[in-house]
């Protein structure tokens, strides 16, 4: 950023590549991207702030097998997005020609030789690949975040699931009737019938592991826990 002084106050001139991260797209952002148009439309005298609001209201009110597909959208375009490293490039540039070369070759066989070439070049070989990688990797945190964080997000799902099944197995394994006694109280939906110590003896042991924001994004980890939303 830049400041230039005039005759009056200091003038805040912000350059035209600004260093702050973009806001990171969202299933909800999808939603409204497809949308706007459409509601901008039918209500012209709503103002920005209050035509996000009506968006909100009609996202909620989606089933959640509609939900599930924005979802779904917005991993598939931050997967298409991920960062490539500097072997893939230097592969996509020099597979066809390692191809021509034996048109008998596999693919397996290709790649093979791919990798044992990149090997066995220098860095200074390597260096211009790397180069891409770095920019690759710059443009995707821009958008995405790091994609440090992006695993540690995943690894922090996978252990939160493991270790609500690990809780469950444990209170399981502490009282045999849990399971059989669990699945009659959801069956039956008159609740008020029920002491709150019916819950006590299976809930004792279970801590919190994890704290979640209002708008997290649900549908897309339990896709990724191999659970059904419409499950839960």
């Amino acid at each position: 950023m830049s400041f230039q002084a005039e005759s009056g106050p200091l003038h805040y001139c912000p350059d035209e590549q600004s260093s702050y991260p973009q806001k990171t797209p969202t299933a909800f952002g999808l939603y409204a991207e497809n949308m706007h148009q459409k509601v901008q439309e039918e209500h012209p005298d709503l103002t920005e702030e209050e035509l996000e609001m009506e968006l909100k209201a009609l996202r909620d009110k989606l089933s959640n097998d509609e939900k599930i597909i924005y979802g779904k959208e917005l991993k598939k375009m931050r997967s298409a997005e991920r960062p490539v490293n500097a072997y893939i490039f230097w592969c996509k540039e020099y597979r066809s020609e390692f191809a021509i070369l034996d048109k008998s070759l596999a693919g397996s066989e290709v790649t093979k030789l791919l990798a044992e070439q990149w090997n066995s070049s220098t860095d200074e070989e390597k260096e211009p690949y790397k180069a891409m990688e770095e920019e690759s990797k710059a443009i995707y945190k821009k958008k995405w975040g790091s994609v440090e964080n992006v695993k540690r997000e995943k690894r922090i799902r996978r252990r939160f699931g493991q270790s609500a099944n690990r809780k469950v197995k444990k209170v399981q394994l502490q009282n045999p009737s849990y399971k059989q006694r669990t699945r009659t109280l959801t069956v039956d939906s008159n609740w008020s019938s029920f002491s709150d110590d019916v819950f006590s003896a299976d809930l004792i042991d279970i801590e919190p592991t994890l704290m979640i924001n209002g708008d997290y994004p649900w549908n897309e980890d339990f896709e990724d826990l191999g659970v059904d939303s419409m499950e839960i």
